[in-house]
């Protein structure tokens, strides 16, 4: 594991993504010059950004992403950021993008920047903070409801299809999964349900999932 102590750009000899441009470049020979030099590889690789400097940190790119779709907005990069340049001062400062210090404005993301976030955030974590956000807001997921699992195509999603969870009649959302490229519903449901917790629920999924391996992961191992 090493560490970048220091990365420094000058204000008025940079261009845009020259940063991301220049970290990607070292990082894709690093373990091989460390390799040649030492004898071993890199593994981990990490850097460090004054949090100061950083107007758009990653709880305002994603509050930016839910209130586009709050708003029923497209939410591609481009279009998120047609969609965060709307948004007024306050608005921006509301949802956490922090004050440029030049020029002492909330600067909207551009579409780059949500692609690098995109790209790298956690999609996990995201899930565990929207079902907090939900328990908060609506309260506890009722007791005794059927849990429904269903794959869908949703707008704005690229051609991808994604596996949910909800619980029925308060619709209550309980977690989604990715269907990976050349395969199907199957894999992303079982995916799924081996994260939630399902004991002594009743399960309804669609025709798809009338399979033994499926029945057997929801019957006996929530058994055991």
């Amino acid at each position: 594991m090493v560490n970048n102590i220091r990365f420094l750009l000058l204000p008025d000899k940079t261009s845009p993504n020259l940063g991301s441009a220049v970290l990607s470049r070292v990082a894709a020979c690093l373990s091989g010059d460390w390799m040649e030099r030492y004898g071993h590889p890199v593994l981990v690789a990490e850097t460090f950004v004054d949090r100061k400097r950083c107007i758009h940190p990653i709880h305002a790119l994603l509050g930016i992403m839910a209130a586009a779709y709050l708003a029923d907005a497209p939410r591609g990069q481009k279009d998120l950021e047609v969609f965060a340049k709307s948004l007024s001062q306050g608005q921006l400062k509301a949802l956490g993008v922090r004050r440029d210090t030049k020029t002492g404005r909330c600067s909207p993301p551009d579409q780059t920047t949500f692609s690098r976030m995109m790209s790298n955030v956690n999609a996990d974590m995201v899930e565990e903070v929207l079902l907090e956000w939900q328990r908060r807001i609506r309260g506890p997921v009722p007791a005794n409801e059927t849990v429904a699992i269903d794959g869908k195509q949703p707008k704005h999603a690229g051609g991808h299809n994604v596996v949910t969870a909800i619980a029925t009649p308060s619709q209550h959302y309980l977690g989604c999964e990715m269907v990976e490229d050349k395969s199907n519903e199957i894999p992303a449901a079982r995916r799924l349900v081996a994260r939630l917790d399902l004991d002594g629920k009743l399960v309804s999924p669609d025709a798809m999932h009338s399979c033994q391996q499926t029945a057997r992961q929801l019957v006996v191992d929530e058994e055991r």
